[in-house]
């Protein structure tokens, strides 16, 4: 659950993370229902630390 709470939290969709990570879609919610690892069983821990408002230009 952490890399869904993280993109929760942060304000990313899955299709963003996925463009993020360049992965699918579907390889983001498999991670997301296998306690957050990737493929290799290692932590995911790319997203970036400011959530996605305060990166955004306005």
């Amino acid at each position: 659950m952490q890399l869904r709470n993280a993109r929760i939290v942060q304000g990313f969709s899955k299709n963003e993370v996925a463009t993020i990570l360049h992965v699918t879609r579907q390889s983001i919610s498999k991670w997301e229902n296998e306690s957050g690892t990737n493929e290799s069983g290692t932590d995911v821990h790319v997203l970036p630390h400011t959530p996605k408002h305060e990166n955004d230009d306005h």
